[in-house]
């Protein structure tokens, strides 16, 4: 079993791509990679306005 923590955020995809390097998120997904020793907790979905970010934490 795991939690999912969702984060979700709009913006406007006319701006442009203001996009920076991704160090938070490639830390994050690395702290978990080391603390469960499992690759797949972290998921990043871009949809139209909507950028999204799952974390999943396993409940032992």
């Amino acid at each position: 079993m795991k939690v999912t923590l969702t984060i979700e955020n709009n913006f406007d995809p006319d701006i442009g791509n203001k996009q920076g390097e991704g160090i938070g998120l490639k830390n994050i997904k690395e702290r978990l990679r080391l603390i469960y020793n499992m690759d797949d907790l972290i998921r990043i979905n871009k949809n139209e306005n909507i950028f999204k970010v799952e974390i999943l934490i396993p409940v032992y």
